[in-house]
């Protein structure tokens, strides 16, 4: 599933992952205007600190049916505008059978060089 290949941390010198599949990406800059900011891809487990972890699956087919919210951000959100809930329903499913990683990545779309404590 291509969804773990951002949502897990990777190498900046090799790309390969060095973290748990789908527990939280590596920060990277904003791809818009917003040079001062950066985007972290959030921990899709079941983990408490994890997308399906904080969201039932009702409310995750609504958040992904919705689409973009940041400009800058590098999720294809427009990849997923024709697709039925019944696949995202199937994607939920399966991001849940995932071990759960507890990793609490912090806002996903915040200032450069943030630190958990910051607002």
């Amino acid at each position: 599933m291509l969804c773990t290949g951002c949502h897990s941390q990777f190498s900046m010198k090799t790309f390969k992952p060095v973290g748990p599949k789908a527990g939280g990406g590596t920060p990277e800059p904003s791809h818009g205007a917003d040079s001062d900011m950066e985007f972290v891809t959030p921990n899709l487990t079941s983990d408490p600190t994890g997308v399906t972890g904080k969201l039932d699956e009702n409310a995750f087919v609504a958040r992904i049916l919705h689409g973009r919210v940041h400009a800058g951000s590098i999720m294809p959100w427009e990849n997923f505008q024709d697709t039925t809930e019944t696949d995202l329903r199937s994607v939920y499913r399966y991001l849940r059978t995932l071990p759960p990683v507890q990793n609490d990545v912090g806002p996903s779309y915040r200032k450069v060089g943030w630190k958990p404590g910051d607002s």
